[in-house]
């Protein structure tokens, strides 16, 4: 492909392949982006760390970050968070809906009716995630801000903690980011 790829650009959504790798398969003069688009990106709404190769100057640069902003929030990182951001951003929607999925099927065993159920459950964390973002509040904080000794909060954290689901969600995470380090270095 080394032919064929002269002076164009490379955008590569690949896992686990570097710059370095795809740099030696393609001709001197194209120039790579590595980037990880989310979920949400089917939107413009994602999240899309990237990172450029070689010989791409100031213009080429921006022009490189606009059309990945089309997909949403492109942020430019150095090659070697790429693995800890495919897992902090790339699993992040899923993790996310992880969680959510069992607060829909309870709202819907406990009788609400399912579009009431959606549209306050993704009001509810949409607004949290605005709060965290116009806030300096930290999300530990938020959490025991909205847990009263005693009450329906502490209740619901109580039952979650007893089953360790930090250290459960932790060893997941570790998970996904020894199998992102693995990519890398096949």
């Amino acid at each position: 492909i080394r032919p064929a790829t002269a002076g164009k650009w490379i955008v590569s959504v690949a896992a686990g392949i570097s710059l370095a790798a795809m740099a030696a398969e393609v001709a001197p003069s194209a120039r790579i982006v590595r980037a990880m688009p989310n979920l949400p990106s089917i939107l413009g709404q994602g999240v899309i760390p990237y990172c450029l190769g070689p010989g791409w100057d100031a213009d080429d640069r921006e022009r490189a970050k606009k059309l990945l902003q089309r997909f949403g929030e492109a942020v430019e990182i150095d090659e070697r968070f790429f693995p800890l951001l495919t897992v902090l951003v790339g699993c992040g929607p899923a993790c996310f809906c992880a969680f959510l999925a069992p607060l829909f099927r309870f709202a819907a065993e406990s009788g609400l009716p399912a579009a009431e159920a959606r549209r306050m459950l993704l009001a509810t964390f949409s607004g949290t995630a605005e709060l965290l973002k116009r806030t300096s509040l930290d999300p530990a904080e938020a959490v025991q801000e909205s847990r009263t000794p005693g009450g329906i909060t502490h209740a619901a954290l109580t039952i979650l903690e007893e089953r360790e689901w930090q250290e459960t969600l932790r060893r997941a995470l570790d998970a996904a980011w020894n199998r992102a380090k693995t990519l890398e270095k096949m």
